[in-house]
């Protein structure tokens, strides 16, 4: 898995790519609790480059969701989801609790 961050404005993006499973959330997880340890609570998941995220996976959202809502106007997002990954989130109600966005611009300007 590859996982980049950069600022837009009060934003950060995180863009990944490969798979989020059992192997790779751990790296993710690592990642953004940093980003909310520096005190960062409005994020897009840029996931364009996601073809599968696994139980794990969507573990690992919904904490740093979970995090983000306890302070005032913070929220992760997501954006660029793929059909393969829309499905999963769809599947298993996440597709109603995680707000999603066609694109990373779309989803910054939702906030």
């Amino acid at each position: 898995m590859v996982i980049t961050t950069k600022t837009i404005g009060d934003v950060e993006v995180v863009a990944l790519g490969g798979r989020i499973d059992a192997v790779t959330s751990y790296d993710l997880d690592t990642h953004l609790k940093q980003l909310l340890a520096d005190g960062h609570t409005k994020m897009v998941a840029d996931m364009a480059g996601v073809h599968y995220i696994s139980s794990s996976g969507l573990r690992v959202l919904l904490g740093v969701y979970k995090e983000c809502q306890k302070v005032a106007q913070g929220e992760l997002k997501l954006a660029a989801v793929q059909p393969e990954v829309a499905q999963i989130l769809d599947v298993t109600g996440f597709s109603k609790l995680l707000k999603s966005y066609e694109t990373v611009e779309t989803a910054i300007e939702n906030f």
